[in-house]
């Protein structure tokens, strides 16, 4: 209920709650049909790909250059490549889902976590849903921010997000 992405479906459960009583209809089960398909794959894995590509960009160009993309860029990347229905990203929802994934980030992985895996950690929420990491049904991520030591945080992460893991 705090994804901002899915304010639609949001203000359908407001108002189930807020009725008088329900009626036979089930808006939160024609919603969820109606966008059936994005559940129906996994986006992570079918993104894995070009997330791969635009994390990895970060590493080889130098912080200095122009080129250099910001994280900003990185999810605008992410959101044209965007095939899931469920929600619509307008130019204001776009800036709103960056800001909220990367403040849900920013406290869970100290400072001392680093820019880099801050966004992998912002793009695992985009495509495996909002605090995913403390998320019992989401086992790739779940626990992986347990860890006292940055190191082996860093390094499930890593492994999560390197193509020939096979998630």
């Amino acid at each position: 209920m705090e994804d901002i992405r899915y304010s639609e479906l949001q203000n359908i459960v407001n108002r189930q709650v807020d009725a008088v009583r329900l009626t036979d209809e089930d808006p939160i089960y024609n919603f969820i049909v109606e966008h059936i398909d994005d559940w129906s794959f996994d986006c992570f894995v079918e993104n894995l790909e070009i997330t791969w590509s635009l994390a990895a960009s970060r590493q080889v160009i130098p912080r200095e250059s122009p080129d250099w993309p910001s994280g900003e860029q990185i999810f605008d990347k992410l959101f044209d490549a965007e095939t899931r229905t469920a929600f619509h990203l307008t130019d204001t929802l776009r800036s709103g889902i960056f800001q909220m994934l990367k403040d849900t980030v920013s406290p869970i992985s100290s400072l001392q976590a680093g820019e880099q895996t801050q966004l992998l950690l912002a793009i695992a929420q985009y495509y495996d849903g909002f605090r995913c990491f403390d998320d019992p049904l989401r086992p790739r991520w779940y626990g992986v921010l347990n860890s006292e030591d940055m190191d082996v945080t860093r390094w499930q992460i890593q492994k999560v997000y390197t193509p020939e893991q096979g998630n």
